[in-house]
């Protein structure tokens, strides 16, 4: 099934849920399973959240799942620029999932599309219903494919994911843990981030002590000679809002009409994340 949201030339809405929440019949509670980073599947527990996510920058796929007793629901964002996945759950307990169109340049400038398909009841038949789409769009890269446009990639087979965190941490003898962790047997370590550079100061105080962004580049060498797999990343930030600031930002609103942060630290907010590459 297909869902549109067509432009008008005259009374636009400036954004709009496409489709909204679907609920089970006779119940409210679903498990939702969410394209974040590694990917996670919610069971509706815990306090409540609102949670705004767009692509690419905080979802792995433009998809979303809900499973229940008897089928599952495949949400796919097709049009995903201006899109936001919308999940929450309310004070009273109801989980709300669906996508938000945002506006481009203050309205629904172009056409907009959801795409739902009926799977089993289960993560398997969900992600392959997904897979399958995508393949039917020409838009599937087998890793045969990827591999041949960039060989490093083999290294990523049997690596261990080694997070030394995003501050450098002056007092650690970073080399001595890498040497440590092949003798216990880590032979593929895939690092990250061994360098991470902003657009904004990214120093804060730890115990009055002012912390920089990791930077683990003399450390390369090292790495590689102990088979391992040196990655960076870069985030870019918008910097602090002051009075002038840009007055598109407020486009991308919470429910209670607020500026939605992404991922923040002292005010700052991430426009994009872009992945690990290979230094």
């Amino acid at each position: 099934m297909h869902v549109f949201a067509e432009p008008e030339a005259e009374h636009c809405a400036s954004s709009v849920a496409l489709p909204g929440t679907f609920r089970p019949e006779g119940r409210d509670d679903f498990l939702a399973v969410i394209a974040h980073v590694q990917g996670f599947v919610h069971k509706g527990k815990g306090p409540a959240f609102f949670k705004a996510y767009c692509s690419p920058t905080f979802l792995s796929m433009c998809m979303y799942g809900q499973l229940a007793a008897r089928s599952g629901l495949l949400s796919i964002m097709e049009t995903d620029p201006d899109a936001v996945m919308i999940w929450e759950k309310t004070e009273k307990g109801r989980i709300n999932l669906q996508w938000v169109q945002q506006p481009s340049f203050g309205k629904l400038a172009y056409p907009r599309e959801t795409v739902l398909v009926l799977t089993a009841p289960d993560i398997t038949p969900l992600c392959k219903a997904y897979r399958k789409y995508e393949i039917e769009k020409k838009r599937f890269k087998s890793w045969d494919e990827k591999i041949a446009e960039r060989p490093v990639l083999r290294k990523l087979f049997d690596s261990t994911t080694v997070c030394v965190g995003y501050h450098h941490d002056d007092g650690l003898d970073y080399a001595e843990n890498f040497r440590a962790l092949h003798k216990m047997g880590v032979k593929n370590a895939r690092v990250l981030p061994v360098f991470m550079g902003t657009t904004v100061d990214f120093k804060f105080k730890e115990k009055g002590v002012p912390r920089k962004a990791v930077d683990l580049r003399k450390q390369i060498p090292l790495i590689r000679k102990l088979g391992g797999l040196p990655h960076g990343l870069h985030i870019h930030y918008s910097g602090f809002a002051g009075k002038n600031k840009d007055p598109y930002r407020d486009l991308m609103l919470d429910q209670d009409g607020k500026t939605q942060t992404q991922l923040g630290n002292g005010g700052q907010e991430v426009l994009s994340f872009n992945g690990a590459e290979e230094i």
